[in-house]
């Protein structure tokens, strides 16, 4: 048997931008800090990030040092490998059919 044809299948976010279409996004601010976050250290960049998103930086909150290394390592093998997937996050990746058109490996 012989594949003919593959699909990848994943979630496509709301556009995420504040726009005349888009009122309630983010503004561009907000993502040109990140990009420029994590082009001046990346691997700082994960690490902060790790604390957002487990709430660890919270008062009270127990979150283990494994458990945000285990969010941040993965992301720097990934990335230093050579293999981010990129994505317009100006882009109009409103529909699934475009956002497969848009959106590959580098």
């Amino acid at each position: 048997m012989r594949v003919a044809a593959a699909v990848l299948i994943a979630a496509v976010p709301p556009i995420l931008v504040k726009s005349a279409a888009n009122p309630d996004g983010l503004p561009i601010e907000v993502f040109d800090g990140l990009r420029s976050s994590l082009a001046k250290d990346r691997s700082q960049f994960y690490k902060d990030f790790a604390l957002m998103f487990y709430g660890a930086n919270r008062p009270g909150a127990r979150v283990s040092q494994g458990m945000l290394d285990q969010f941040w390592r993965p992301r720097l093998i990934l990335l230093t490998a050579g293999h981010p997937c990129k994505s317009s996050v100006k882009g109009k990746n409103t529909s699934p059919k475009r956002a497969r058109e848009s959106a590959h490996f580098n």
